[in-house]
């Protein structure tokens, strides 16, 4: 296989990491492998394992150009390039006791630019790709594409995110953990809710 411009994606949560590998101008992609998180005790070992799956089912050659990891973890995203000294902040998961730095990454893939984002807010990014036949409207009127836009999913967590438009009507993402949230009771009959949860 001639040596080829490639970039490799990741939707990882606190059950399954799942991984892929865009190429191409057209941004082709193609799924590689999801592996089970509870199966590997460090997020350098099932790095380790994909790459040597890519090699192995002929996918790739070399390394990447960039890497794209949505994960479900904290809103907000951070994004790194490792050209020279790594960033050494750390990505913690919510949901599973991996943590890494974008020098972990590079180590494993010999990438060099890595971005990480929340995997809800990646999910949200793409809802203008979704057809109106797809969509559901949340209450009356008549439906206004401009309206704010939630995508929710139950995972190990709770995923939540939100896209909205500026008052250019530029889309926007709003990234959320869902399922960190707090049960306030303030009624008699939220409160008699809470003592049923309690039981």
């Amino acid at each position: 296989m001639a040596a080829e411009t490639w970039n490799l994606v990741g939707d990882i949560g606190g059950t399954n990491a799942r991984f892929g590998i865009n190429r191409g101008p057209r941004g082709d992609h193609q799924s590689v492998a999801t592996y089970k998180v509870a199966d590997y005790p460090d997020f350098s070992d099932v790095l380790r394992h994909l790459m040597q799956d890519i090699q192995r089912m002929g996918l790739a050659e070399g390394t990447p150009t960039a890497a794209c990891f949505a994960v479900a973890g904290p809103p907000t995203a951070a994004c790194f390039a490792v050209a020279g000294p790594p960033h050494l902040e750390t990505v913690s998961f919510t949901n599973s006791s991996w943590h890494f730095t974008c020098d972990t990454i590079h180590q494993e893939t010999g990438v060099n630019h890595v971005h990480i984002i929340n995997d809800f807010a990646a999910v949200a990014r793409a809802l203008p790709a979704i057809s109106d036949s797809e969509l559901v409207q949340i209450g009356g009127g008549q439906r206004d594409n401009s309206a704010p836009k939630v995508a929710m999913g139950a995972g190990t967590g709770l995923g939540v995110g939100a896209l909205i438009h500026d008052s250019h009507n530029h889309p926007m993402v709003v990234a959320g953990e869902g399922g960190h949230v707090d049960f306030a009771p303030v009624t008699d009959v939220e409160a008699a809710v809470l003592q049923y949860l309690r039981s």
